[in-house]
């Protein structure tokens, strides 16, 4: 597909998500300052700077013991939205087997181009895990072998570049 426009047209509520059918999808087109992106279901998705897919993706995970990622079950949606901004807030159930996890996401979209994801989260009961966090997917085409500065929680600022083949350590 050639815009997010062609894309978010073409969705539908048959969208499958972690294998079964959730009816409940809603699928908004968003902007913020000059980035346009489409959320759906918690996620945003094909976040791009004018005619340049940036991020493919940005989710939350919580993986089990095996990494399995726990279908979240979302509830209190609220959209405020605007021509160049938004703010969403919702809340996410995490069971499976132990698990049992609760939290409430914010997601803001900013005039300035900005984006800012942050989450208040609880184990409702002690349980193990692989991962809790966001992760963030790259669009492959785009990104591959290209040079890029990671910003480390310290401040510290690194020179890499993206991967020809991804491999697992990465």
């Amino acid at each position: 597909m050639n815009s997010l426009l062609e894309y978010a047209s073409s969705l539908s509520r048959e969208t499958k998500w972690y294998g079964d059918h959730n009816e409940n999808s809603r699928n908004l087109i968003l902007t913020a300052g000059h980035l346009s992106m489409v959320y759906e279901n918690g996620n945003l998705r094909y976040i791009s700077f004018g005619n340049r897919e940036v991020i493919r993706m940005i989710y939350f995970a919580v993986r089990d013991t095996e990494w399995l990622t726990v279908k979240p079950v979302i509830s209190h949606e609220e959209f405020d939205l605007h021509p160049d901004s938004f703010r969403i807030i919702y809340r996410c159930q995490y069971m499976s087997g132990d698990i049992n996890f609760s939290a409430h996401f914010t997601i803001e979209g900013n005039p300035d181009n900005s984006l800012i994801l942050s989450f208040e989260g609880e184990a409702m009961k002690t349980f193990e895990k692989n991962r809790i966090g966001f992760c963030v997917l790259h669009p492959v085409e785009t990104c591959i072998g290209e040079s890029c500065i990671i910003k480390h929680s310290n401040d510290d600022l690194e020179t890499s570049e993206f991967p020809q083949i991804i491999s697992p350590y990465q």
